[in-house]
């Protein structure tokens, strides 16, 4: 079953070239035995990956972003939805969650919990999130994303790029210098808040010179930074911020793969299954160790904790188990051995 769920969840392998990998091995299995055996093991690894959105909530800056997935309508004959994905991450494990359509009252559902700072994108959905009590930045990497689709053919795009990518020259130099969050807060007042200065100006001109909501690229990304402003802002008062939600981004890439790759989820209780595995198999590949080590290591324990819980007994807690811990641990161990 571990094969299946890495094959699926960290190569976007589909079933049926999963089945041919293990048909090549000698193993022949029916699609049925391969549909099962990922719902199991979903179904397996759901509290796991709820021990990881707990530690999440305990992170202080945490990325946000969602990607699309096709679910199969059961109320409309060979037809299917759009359905997202979300992913929380904080750099060191990432937690996945499904919603069976695109509301925004799901996002309630997603950052519930989560009370320090979410960088995200402009989602309408993440403004009502801060009723209760997210606190959200924005993301310069999406207020660079218009400009940057046009920048060799348009030289006010170019400009606009090479401002925004001044404040991440800056950010490279505190990375390397190591910079501590106060002179991190010093360097960016001192040199990244001129910069911020000139992109609102220039987002300014940018406005007056497209207006109307739809037109051109400039325009689009002018009103879009400008609209964003105070959320883009926060990086300068608030050193722990990045400068966008480019790990959440990261975490996505997986998701598009996956749907390039399948064709569709077979049913709604396959998506919470998917974001479980991904939850899993994606926080082993954030902790740097082989999911396969780790599923074959955490596997029975799983097992044996749900048949405690199923027959109310004292179950270990789960929360050891989770890649990031188990990773240390086992450092750890070799550490010492050492």
């Amino acid at each position: 079953m571990q094969a299946i769920v890495i094959g699926k969840y960290a190569d976007a392998l589909p079933a049926n070239r999963t089945l041919e990998i293990m048909a090549r091995a000698g193993c022949r299995l029916s699609g049925s035995v391969v549909d099962a055996a990922l719902a199991a093991m979903g179904d397996l690894l759901a509290p796991l990956a709820l021990e990881i959105r707990h530690d999440l909530r305990r992170a202080a800056v945490v990325g946000i972003d969602a990607a699309m997935m096709r679910c199969r309508d059961p109320g409309l004959w060979r037809k299917c939805r759009r359905t997202p994905i979300y992913t929380i991450t904080d750099g060191t494990q990432a937690w996945y969650h499904w919603a069976p359509d695109e509301t925004h009252r799901h996002a309630l559902d997603v950052v519930a919990g989560f009370y320090h700072w979410v960088i995200t994108d402009a989602w309408p959905g993440w403004l009502g999130s801060t009723s209760i009590g997210a606190r959200l930045a924005g993301c310069w990497a999406h207020a660079r994303r218009p400009f940057a689709r046009i920048e060799e053919i348009d030289p006010d795009a170019a400009t606009m790029v090479r401002l925004i990518h001044d404040l991440y020259v800056i950010e490279d130099l505190a990375d390397a210098a190591d910079a501590s969050l106060d002179e991190r807060r010093r360097l960016r007042h001192a040199w990244s808040q001129p910069i911020v200065e000139r992109i609102r100006a220039f987002a300014l001109e940018l406005d007056r010179k497209h207006p109307g909501a739809g037109g051109h690229p400039c325009g689009k990304g002018a009103r879009y930074i400008l609209n964003q402003w105070f959320a883009l802002l926060r990086f300068l008062d608030h050193p722990e911020l990045r400068l966008d939600n480019n790990l959440a981004e990261g975490d996505l890439r997986i998701v598009a793969l996956i749907r390039k790759n399948s064709l569709f989820l077979g049913s709604a209780s396959a998506g919470p299954r998917a974001a479980a595995c991904l939850s899993i198999v994606r926080s082993c590949r954030l902790a740097r160790i082989n999911p396969a080590d780790y599923l074959a290591d955490v596997t029975p324990k799983l097992i044996r904790a749900r048949r405690l819980r199923r027959a109310n007994l004292p179950a270990p807690d789960l929360g050891d188990l989770t890649p990031k811990r188990w990773a240390a641990d086992r450092r750890e161990t070799i550490r010492r051995a050492c």
